[in-house]
């Protein structure tokens, strides 16, 4: 397994503190600019009519699918907002047969309960923490050019979850979606502007 880190360059400072709570080396991927991006998306429609593409989003979306692309095995992305709550080394040792763990999310929307420990997820808000197997790549891959080329714009958390669905992949989370990874408070977000609470 390999960690990346989705960083925008002013912070890394955080990627570096969650790299010695994980004891695990964390690559950092450069974040791409979306504003260079916007014209390459001028023409698509958000897969919710009423919400607007906006920089933030096509940054994110990019570089996830950057980072996919260039995975040679298992990969476990974390975004530059993220902050360690506590060890998931147990979590992803019970759930040994799974094609996408969530290991941070804002919401997990549409699950059915495994245990009391974990949910099996369809569909889910914010990508700061998932283990993606290396197995599970390709379609995840092919999600993102099936609805690029009906010009429907799906962000990142919409591109997992459509693959999930559209592949019947295994997903998992913890019952709590933050338990092991949250978004860090009081930052500014890329994808929306506001502050993060």
């Amino acid at each position: 397994m390999e960690c990346y880190s989705i960083c925008l360059p002013e912070r890394i400072e955080y990627v570096k503190i969650l790299e010695k709570k994980i004891k695990n080396p964390i690559y950092i991927f450069n974040a791409i600019d979306g504003k260079k991006h916007i014209d390459e998306f001028k023409d698509f429609k958000h897969v919710l009519p009423s919400e607007t593409i906006s920089a933030g989003m096509i940054g994110c979306l990019l570089s996830h699918i950057e980072v996919l692309k260039n995975a040679k095995t298992n990969i476990l992305i974390f975004e530059d907002d993220c902050e360690y709550v506590s060890d998931c080394s147990e979590f992803i040792k019970e759930n040994c047969i799974f094609d996408i763990l969530l290991l941070g999310t804002n919401e997990n929307v549409d699950f059915t309960l495994q245990n009391s420990k974990f949910v099996k997820v369809k569909r889910f808000w914010g990508t700061h923490a998932l283990y993606v197997k290396y197995s599970t790549i390709e379609g995840i891959l092919k999600i993102y050019e099936k609805y690029k080329s009906r010009k429907i714009f799906l962000p990142a958390d919409w591109l997992y979850s459509y693959a999930i669905k559209e592949h019947n992949l295994r997903a998992f989370a913890p019952l709590n979606p933050k338990q092991y990874f949250k978004q860090k408070s009081g930052l500014v977000s890329s994808i929306n502007g506001k502050v993060r609470n």
